[in-house]
């Protein structure tokens, strides 16, 4: 994929009215940042109810992968997993606003009689991921700073995303959301946007790529595919909307991208499908983990 340009809009070309909005925002996350150690109980409460739901999921994709077919297994595996390490996240920032360790921060939860039972359909299991991702973009919509990252289903992790792998392309295929690819003039300074603009890419070619997925799944699958779908939508209209309250331009979507991998079968579909939830979740993944702002009463 193409770097990530960002272009500030603002409606003077002169440096100061950048650094007065910049001083501005810089002062707003630091008085949040000073105001850490005393968060009100509804962030803190907050946080625990997606730390739950979070579990909550992993453990119904686990219940539901022991009966089902070996492509759906291993797919539902591997959301039980991203589920599983976003609940470990979740519960790290808990113990980081509230200075207490979370109950949830347990080893993995021991089999219940619950999950000993017939395996839960996979609408159940779509269904509640549905709500998951209603739930974390209205909250990550809501929030700022560093936090806006833990809200949305990743793990931290130190890894920033690969974006040689997806490639744009001038012309030929053309994806379900066709948008004519820009190039912006100049690169944002901050950190933060600039993590959002490599987001917001990854999610564009994501949503282009399930589009080829679909084409390609067995009928089992299409709801999950569906569903998968939906949520990337979701996450790249939520970063849009992040972008934009900080004036920011992100990339747009290209009309094309050259897949990492070449997709003929079903198969070829299902390895595409993981290798977009893995770089997907390694663009949220480094905007979760990156250092936390300074508690400082000046600006950056």
């Amino acid at each position: 994929m193409a770097g990530c340009c960002c272009v500030k809009r603002s409606t003077s070309r002169h440096p100061k009215a950048c650094t007065g909005r910049r001083h501005r925002v810089g002062c707003a996350r630091a008085v949040a940042s000073a105001c850490g150690s005393g968060q009100p109980p509804q962030q803190v409460d907050e946080l625990d109810a997606q730390s739950r739901q979070a579990r909550h999921d992993s453990e119904l994709a686990t219940a539901a992968a022991a009966g089902a077919p070996p492509q759906m297994a291993a797919a539902l595996k591997q959301v039980a997993a991203e589920r599983a390490r976003h609940a470990v996240a979740l519960d790290t920032e808990i113990a980081r606003v509230s200075g207490r360790t979370p109950a949830s921060s347990s080893a993995s939860p021991s089999p219940t009689p619950t999950q000993a039972a017939a395996p839960p359909p996979l609408t159940e299991v779509l269904n509640s991921l549905r709500a998951s991702a209603d739930s974390a973009t209205r909250l990550a919509t809501a929030s700022s700073g560093y936090r806006r990252g833990c809200w949305l289903p990743s793990p931290p992790h130190a890894r920033r995303p690969t974006r040689s792998r997806w490639r744009r392309k001038g012309n030929g295929v053309t994806s379900a959301e066709p948008t004519q690819a820009t190039d912006a003039s100049s690169r944002s300074g901050d950190p933060e946007d600039a993590a959002l603009c490599d987001a917001l890419a990854t999610e564009h070619a994501v949503v282009y790529g399930y589009g080829i997925v679909s084409a390609h799944t067995t009928p089992d699958l299409n709801a999950m595919v569906a569903a998968a779908l939906r949520e990337h939508r979701r996450r790249r209209d939520a970063v849009i909307a992040m972008l934009a309250a900080q004036s920011v331009t992100g990339p747009v979507a290209a009309a094309g991208y050259q897949l990492p991998i070449p997709v003929n079968n079903a198969t070829d579909a299902a390895r595409l499908a993981v290798r977009m939830e893995n770089d997907a979740a390694a663009a949220w993944r480094w905007w979760s983990s990156r250092p936390r702002p300074p508690i400082t009463g000046r600006s950056p």
